[in-house]
C-alpha cells in the first residue's frame, strides 16, 4: 500500500504541477508548494508527544545494565570454574 501511494504521488505530482504551470505562473505554483510545508509546521505544532507509563528507577543505567538477569543461558560469571 505504501509502494502505491508513492507511485501514484510520483506519478500524479509532476503531471499537476505540469499542468498548474502551464495555467498559472511559476511564482503562483511556488507559493502552492510553499504554503503546504506552511500547513504542516502548523500542525506540527499542535501535536504533543504522548505521556509514557514509565517508571522512575533511580539508578544509573549502567549499575541497571550490571544488575540485569541473564537474557541467553546461564551467567558466565556465575559458572563453576574448572
Amino acid at each position: 500500500m505504501v509502494t502505491l501511494g508513492l507511485t501514484v504521488s510520483r506519478t500524479v505530482g509532476p503531471a499537476l504541477a505540469g499542468i498548474l504551470l502551464t495555467v498559472t505562473s511559476a511564482t503562483a505554483v511556488f507559493a502552492l508548494n510553499a504554503s503546504t510545508f506552511v500547513v504542516y509546521l502548523v500542525l506540527l505544532c499542535f501535536l504533543h508527544p504522548r505521556r509514557t507509563t514509565g517508571h522512575e528507577t533511580g539508578g544509573s543505567w549502567l549499575r541497571q545494565y550490571a544488575a540485569r538477569p541473564p537474557t541467553c543461558g546461564p551467567d558466565p560469571a556465575s559458572a563453576p570454574s574448572s
